[in-house]
């Protein structure tokens, strides 16, 4: 094989989506670069190209990683906080109207059938984020209606996702929330409407 198949066969790196560098750009804002001098020339110390790449987002569904068997007992940081879902007063009423009956175009969707709490969680914050620095407005977030539903208990997943968006670092992102429509999954998914960006 000469120089100019073996150049062939080699492949290409993916190029980033524009969700990808949206991403990427909000994650590292904040990160300062360490100076030459400490940067460490020991192969054990380097990392490889896929330690390095931002998380990926495809299409408009995204389903946060599985957890391992360890990751399904640990606990949510999450702490109990009044909300209230219908309460419209910093939106107008035709817009809340469309978003109420999830007549807005709904932009991204999260899915959170089989996460732990903890994981969920951590999804939840980064998907909110990560949307919010997008400027996009109205995106849903599925949690499902629980394995006991039949009997009237509630799911973790649902009853802890309004209180988490009630959070400061999260807050900060949303203006609205309100259970989907039936036809969107009805209680086991909620719409979120995410604020302007200034």
């Amino acid at each position: 094989m000469d120089k100019k198949d073996k150049n062939k066969s080699r492949k290409r790196p993916a190029k980033l989506s524009d969700e990808d560098k949206a991403l990427w750009a909000f994650m590292t804002q904040d990160v300062a670069p360490i100076k030459r001098d400490d940067i460490s020339t020991s192969g054990e110390d380097e990392l490889s190209q896929d330690d390095v790449q931002p998380p990926h987002i495809s299409g408009r569904v995204i389903s946060a990683p599985p957890q391992t068997r360890n990751e399904q007992h640990q606990n949510s940081p999450a702490q109990k906080i009044h909300h209230n879902l219908h309460n419209h007063a910093d939106i107008d009423g035709r817009s809340y109207e469309r978003f109420r009956k999830g007549q807005m175009p709904i932009e991204a969707t999260l899915d959170l059938h089989g996460l732990t709490q903890q994981n969920a969680y951590d999804a939840v914050v980064r998907f909110v984020t990560t949307q919010a620095a997008m400027g996009h407005r109205c995106v849903m977030i599925i949690t499902g209606k629980g394995k006991n539903a039949a009997r009237g208990e509630e799911g973790v997943l649902k009853r802890m996702l309004p209180e988490w968006l009630e959070q400061p670092t999260l807050k900060a992102h949303v203006l609205k929330i309100r259970s989907a429509q039936r036809f969107h999954g009805g209680s086991g998914a909620f719409y979120v409407l995410l604020k302007r960006r200034k």
